[in-house]
Formats: C-alpha cells, sequence, structure tokens
C-alpha cells in the first residue's frame, strides 16, 4: 500500500509539472473540424497507422502485466482515442505496438515487427509516436534506412530527441531523487539504463553523429516534430 501511494504521488506530481491538461481542447477540435478530406482517405486508404506510446506506458494500459501499477483507470487507456478515431471515422487501419519503458532495443524489435505486417499486407506506414517512442523510432530509422520507401510519414509526439533535463536530475541525485525512485521503477518495467539514454549529453551526441543521416531521412520521409519550446531552442529534428 505504501508502494503504491507513494506511485501515486510520483505520477501525479509529475503530470502536473509536466504539462497542462488540453484535451478538452482536443475533443473541440475534433467535433469542429474534418482532418481529411476525401482525397487524403483515398490516398491513405492503403496505410496503416502505427501508434508508438511513450515511457512508463505499460503503466497506462489496462491489458499490460508488465508493470506492476495500472493507472489506466485515471488516464483511460494510452492512445485509445486514436485508436478507435481512425478507423471509425476514416476506415483507416490503426494500431498501437507493444514498447518497453526497460529497454529501446526491445522496442525497436516491436517497431520492426509491425512494419514488416504492414508490408506484408502491401500497406504503407504513417508512424505517431509519443515520448520514450519518438527515441526508439528515430534510432530504429537511422539504422534500417531499407524502409524509408515504405513508410508515409513519421509524426514525434513531445519526444525528447535533444534529451531532458528529468534524466540529469536523476543521474545527479538531487533530492535524494535516484536514491528514492530506484527502488520504484522496477515496479514500473522501467529501468535506469533507459534514463540514461534521455539524458541532454548524451541524446544531443547521437543527434550530431547522425545528422547526415537524419537529414536524408526527412528529406525522402515528410516528418512532423511538435515539441516545447525551451530557452529560446525548440526539441526538433
Amino acid at each position: 500500500m505504501k508502494l503504491y501511494l507513494v506511485l501515486m504521488i510520483f505520477m501525479t506530481s509529475m503530470c502536473a509539472f509536466s504539462s497542462a491538461d488540453i484535451t478538452a481542447l482536443y475533443k473541440t477540435q475534433y467535433s469542429k473540424v474534418n482532418v481529411f478530406s476525401e482525397d487524403d482517405i483515398n490516398e491513405l486508404s492503403k496505410t496503416r497507422i502505427i501508434l508508438i506510446p511513450g515511457i512508463l506506458s505499460e503503466t497506462f494500459l489496462k491489458n499490460d502485466n508488465r508493470s506492476s501499477v495500472d493507472f489506466s483507470f485515471i488516464t483511460d487507456d494510452y492512445f485509445a482515442t486514436p485508436l478507435t478515431y481512425f478507423p471509425t471515422k476514416y476506415n483507416i487501419k490503426t494500431e498501437r505496438i507493444l514498447v518497453s519503458s526497460k529497454d529501446i532495443s526491445e522496442t525497436k524489435k516491436y517497431i520492426r515487427s509491425s512494419l514488416d505486417n504492414a508490408i506484408l499486407a502491401d500497406e504503407r506506414v504513417l508512424f505517431v509516436a509519443h515520448s520514450l517512442g519518438g527515441i526508439a523510432l528515430i534510432e530504429f530509422l537511422i539504422e534500417n534506412p531499407k524502409y524509408y520507401s515504405k513508410i508515409k510519414g513519421n509524426v514525434f509526439l513531445q519526444s525528447p530527441l535533444y534529451g531532458t533535463p528529468i534524466a540529469q536530475i536523476y543521474r545527479d541525485n538531487h533530492y535524494n531523487i535516484k536514491k528514492i525512485l530506484s527502488r520504484v521503477i522496477p515496479f514500473l518495467n522501467t529501468s535506469s539504463a533507459t534514463i540514461s539514454e534521455l539524458e541532454v549529453e548524451y541524446r544531443t551526441d547521437f543527434m550530431n553523429r547522425n545528422q547526415d543521416q537524419i537529414q536524408q531521412m526527412i528529406s525522402l520521409i515528410p516528418t512532423l516534430t511538435f515539441a516545447t519550446k525551451v530557452n529560446d531552442s525548440y526539441c526538433l529534428l
């Protein structure tokens, strides 16, 4: 019970710290705007949308037993709305893949498997990746340029492509946070190794080393990033 209480406090405080709830705004826009034209829908008829959840997604999925806790009763199922919205309104096949908050390489295996299945069905893929899911996606794409022609587009939602200061706080053990959370994160199916891969220095070095490949990728695949502006710098490709 104590562990569950600690997790509840941690998760709710992180949500409050990191973002405002704009769900109502999105729902209003959905109700007012026909997002796709008829031509768009026809063009997307042979496209599969693949949703890639972010870090700690295991704790926000109703049927994911890899996490010892389940917060989906608070937030609803992760990516639940687009899973039903696009197939119902536009008849566009949409799936949400498994991800691992413990090991990014495991998530990349899930990406490959879903992409291969779409190719077998003669479909191109539109990736929509959130948070850590975007990190796994960009790494996969850099490592596998042979797939570029099979991808319709990429959308990165708040993916810390150049790292996040929260990982630095954990690494440097500010406020004794590493000592506290190191006992908690195994119950959330994540790891200190994953957090370290989100550090600003690590991700900036990765982006700089692979900039040529990244530029080639975005020249061939339509790519959108949605990110927060911090210190007059956007977290964009």
